[in-house]
This record gives structure tokens, C-alpha cells and sequence, in this order.
């Protein structure tokens, strides 16, 4: 009985952010290990001595930079490689329409552009590290054509919202600035 009651106790544990998830979005919650793992990674990378997104623990291979936060990458004008390959999101606009979206992949010769462009509008400052909202999370659920699969989080502070999914691994799989991102009235 008692086996049974821990069992359970990590199950819930393990879904306690899959019980905010609106309905209609496939979610896949991570291993608890993952999730603290991812966390805690976030919370040092942000923390009072974090190097923000300069904390290179976040990035793996490759992680895209989602629309959003292109526009905003794309004005400081610090990324100056060519991208390789289109990365398009596709997006139902308000007429029921879909728009396509262009974000940017970035691999591991061409990161240090990528974050030295954030860091040029990150400042340093009070972060604190949350499950994503559900309005974030049906925003992000209109842009990408996959199951959503934590660790999933958003990184909140000095008046910017970034949502940062890993994807079922320990690196930064796709980064979106969600801070425009409201509910709709």
C-alpha cells in the first residue's frame, strides 16, 4: 500500500503542470529528474549572477528562435550569418486564414550571435522561472506542428516573457518571446 501511495505521489508530481494545459493540447510531461534539471538550469542562467541567455549549459546542437523573437533578433541587426535553410511557422491568423511565420535555426557555429543579439535587449535584472500560462501555451500550440513535450517553461522579468521548450531534452530546443502574447478580451 505504501509502495502504491509513492507511486502515485510521483505520478502527480510529475503531472502537475499537464494539469494547466488547456484541453486540445497534446502534452507529454517530463521525467521529474528532467523538469528540476531544466529548472534549475533556467534559474541559474537568470539568477542575480546568470549569464541570461549567455549561459551556454542551454544550448545543444541547435535551437530555433521562434517569430516573435526574430523580429526582435532581426532589429538589433548582430546576426549576420545566412540562415541555413527556412524556418516557417505556420499560424491560423484572425480570419481563419494561415500565415506563415519566419523564425531562425541557429547551430552551434552561429549561437554566439543569437545571444549576443538577446543580451543586447535582456537585461540583467529579477527573473523568476514558471510553468507557461495557458494563453502562452495556446499560442505556442498555434505555431508548432508537433506534441508539446517538457520541459516546458517561461522566464519572466524586467517586462519580458520568454518561453523556452526543450522538448524532452536537457538543451533549449525552440526559445519565443511570448511578452505580447495577451489573453483576448
Amino acid at each position: 500500500m505504501l509502495k502504491a501511495l509513492a507511486i502515485l505521489l510521483v505520478i502527480a508530481a510529475q503531472n502537475q503542470s499537464a494539469s494547466e494545459v488547456p484541453a486540445g493540447i497534446r502534452f507529454k510531461p517530463a521525467e521529474a529528474e528532467l523538469n528540476d534539471y531544466a529548472r534549475g538550469m533556467l534559474e541559474v542562467a537568470f539568477g542575480a549572477k546568470g549569464k541570461r541567455f549567455g549561459e551556454q549549459a542551454l544550448y545543444g546542437d541547435v535551437v530555433m528562435c521562434g517569430p516573435l523573437l526574430w523580429k526582435r533578433v532581426q532589429a538589433t541587426g548582430l546576426v549576420t550569418t545566412p540562415a541555413k535553410g527556412r524556418t516557417i511557422f505556420t499560424m491560423t491568423g484572425p480570419d481563419g486564414k494561415p500565415a506563415a511565420l519566419e523564425g531562425r535555426r541557429f547551430f552551434q557555429n552561429d549561437v554566439g550571435e543569437f545571444q549576443k543579439a538577446l543580451d543586447s535587449f535582456v537585461p540583467a535584472g529579477s527573473y523568476s522561472v514558471r510553468f507557461p500560462s495557458q494563453v502562452e501555451l495556446k499560442y505556442y500550440w498555434s505555431i508548432i506542428p508537433y506534441d508539446v513535450d517538457a520541459p516546458i517553461f517561461t522566464v519572466e522579468g524586467e517586462g519580458r516573457r520568454f518561453l523556452i521548450d526543450f522538448h524532452g531534452s536537457d538543451h533549449a530546443f525552440l526559445i519565443e518571446d511570448v511578452s505580447s502574447v495577451r489573453a483576448k478580451p
